[in-house]
């Protein structure tokens, strides 16, 4: 070869092209994850993210059938759709808590009942039956023996995903008991029980019910009825994925969050999710 012959061109090769990461949330928390796909991109702004809004339920459908890479959900998983996730995804559904979310649910009474506040012991023992300390059938139970009226409680149905979480952290999986009434949603119960005297019911908080009564919990550090803010992941997506889940770990993405409604998690809250997802990672 003529070394005065110039030198062939050096190969063109194309270059990586990311995969976008879509995030799924629902549409009160576009002013967050927009926040959030700024933020990042700011730190890498070669990873492509986009956002689809929609509510829990499609949140998780989405997930499930890879329509999207993350979810970020203010309810968990039930065990329903715990079955096609890991089939399609190939293993267990992985979550780790970002914030408290502001739509909490709350126990609600008729405001003529007398009682101001309930422990979580009692509720159980209200809506379950096989309670160790005994099953509660009748007002005069926890209030005087004069207020001499039957129980009457309202729940939602057995899958939705405020009753698996009752079941799950509250009622240890005990069944409802046998007087239990059931309604398809929180406004249908809260609506019902307008009506109802002697009845209780567990439901998200929508609106003002002049006719009703939120019931303080007792007993606890944390209101036991609360709803965290979590990132649903996938174990099988890839890095760039990862670093935008850690970013929201992040005290950079803990002060974005923290500017929204949702309120921040307490520092050992914090660090035990951060802890967790560096095993997840």
């Amino acid at each position: 070869m003529n070394p005065d012959s110039p030198l062939p061109a050096p190969a063109q090769y194309p270059s990586e092209k990311k995969s976008v990461i879509r995030i799924t949330a629902k549409p009160e928390l576009v002013p967050l994850v927009e926040k959030i796909i700024a933020a990042f991109r700011r730190v890498h702004p070669d990873i492509p993210v986009a956002a689809t809004f929609c509510h829990d339920d499609a949140a998780f459908a989405f997930l499930i059938n890879r329509r999207s890479t993350m979810a970020l959900i203010e309810r968990e998983i039930t065990p329903t759709e715990s079955v096609p996730y890991k089939k399609q995804r190939g293993s267990a559904p992985f979550s780790v808590k970002l914030a408290v979310s502001p739509a909490t649910p709350a126990v609600y009474v008729h405001h003529s009942n007398p009682l101001t506040e309930i422990s979580v012991t009692q509720l159980s023992q209200i809506f379950t039956r096989g309670n160790a300390q005994g099953d509660f059938s009748n007002w005069g139970q926890l209030l005087s023996s004069s207020h001499d009226a039957s129980i009457l409680p309202l729940s939602l149905p057995e899958d939705s995903a405020l009753q698996v979480f009752l079941q799950k952290h509250l009622f240890a999986g005990r069944e409802l008991t046998a007087r239990t009434e059931y309604v398809l949603d929180s406004a249908t119960l809260l609506a019902r029980l307008e009506n109802m005297p002697d009845g209780i019911g567990i439901a998200d908080s929508a609106g003002e019910h002049p006719l009703l009564r939120k019931m303080t919990l007792t007993g606890q550090a944390r209101d036991p009825l609360t709803r965290f803010l979590s990132l649903y992941l996938p174990a099988s997506e890839g890095h760039d994925a990862h670093r935008l889940a850690g970013f929201l770990l992040s005290d950079d993405g803990q002060t974005i969050i923290a500017e929204t409604t949702c309120l921040p998690l307490e520092p050992a809250e914090l660090a035990q999710q951060r802890a967790i997802f560096a095993v997840h990672s």
